[in-house]
């Protein structure tokens, strides 16, 4: 067809020169097709019921129509659009009836893990949020080691108000009966610095301890409960900080939460071919522990054992 009878490919070096060459290029056009185009933008939404608040900004109204905004943008006809609250998850550009503010977090740590799992090409990250966050880890690292731009837009009423807001507990969730435990409250507060009040500790509508506190400068503080479970089974504890007239909300002044107690203590059976002095450590660490019954049996001869206890 084309004048010749014979091609002929002759090599001057190794084929195994050949097969490396092509798997060089070929990783460099998918490196160049995946990594520089296309670049996308992503829009993550925060659905979460916090911007139902009624603070005089109209909160939902103003999100919806950022949102539409946005979409209508036609720079943005690329990026890729999510709703977030306790999870995230993307939706279509015509979604935006499922902008119904029901999620019952908002975990801004999520958006980014998202990212780093995704295996795509941004360019930049905007958040559209009121900025109450109420779960997941702290966001700034995560945010930084992305390296992206991430822009914001702020929803809602920057005024400060007078507030007092229970913001962590610090509990062990499963306890030994007859057994006392430190439960750690941290409050925030604003614009009530000076003021005092009670805060009280519950188990279920019975009141195991109350103190009274008084707030300080700084905005944060920790009060902590001694509580001493008396039974076993599921127990319903709850803290309570009392309300004052000048707050904003009243509806962040108490937390609930549950914990599991256990009537025996944890039995430890430690057996052993020979005395030995990591033997001797063990049982002593484990014995430190009050939660512990610890039996062990130490071999000595073929029928006969270091210890007298029985089992």
């Amino acid at each position: 067809m084309f004048g010749y009878e014979e091609i002929n490919l002759h090599l001057i070096y190794s084929s195994l020169y050949l097969i490396i060459s092509i798997i060089l290029v070929g990783s460099y056009a998918y490196y160049v097709y995946r990594y520089t185009i296309p670049q996308v933008s992503n829009i993550f939404i925060d659905n979460s019921r916090s911007n139902r608040i009624d603070d005089g900004t109209n909160r939902t109204k103003t999100v919806t129509d950022i949102t539409k905004d946005i979409f209508a943008n036609p720079i943005g006809a690329n990026d890729e659009v999510f709703l977030f609250g306790s999870h995230v998850n993307k939706i279509s550009k015509d979604s935006l009836e499922k902008l119904d503010f029901d999620d019952a977090g908002t975990n801004i740590s999520q958006v980014f893990s998202s990212i780093q799992k995704e295996d795509k090409n941004y360019s930049t990250i905007t958040l559209i949020t009121d900025g109450a966050i109420t779960a997941g880890s702290n966001s700034i690292y995560a945010a930084k080691n992305l390296g992206l731009p991430i822009y914001t837009v702020g929803i809602g009423d920057t005024t400060q108000r007078k507030d007092i807001s229970i913001k962590r507990l610090l509990y062990n969730s499963l306890l030994y009966s007859q057994t006392p435990t430190t439960i750690e409250v941290t409050l925030q507060q604003n614009g009530l610095s000076g003021m005092s009040t009670t805060i009280s500790l519950y188990e279920n509508n019975s009141q195991v301890e109350q103190k009274n506190i008084t707030f300080n400068n700084s905005g944060i503080q920790k009060e902590s409960f001694i509580y001493t479970p008396k039974e076993a089974g599921e127990k319903k504890l709850s803290v309570v900080v009392s309300e004052l007239g000048e707050e904003f909300t009243t509806a962040n002044n108490k937390k609930v939460f549950y914990i599991k107690v256990l009537s025996n203590k944890v039995k430890v059976l430690i057996l052993a071919g020979k005395p030995s002095a990591d033997l001797t450590f063990i049982k002593n660490a484990l014995r430190e522990d009050e939660n512990f019954n610890v039996i062990s049996l130490t071999q000595i001869s073929k029928d006969k054992y270091a210890e007298s206890e029985t089992l």
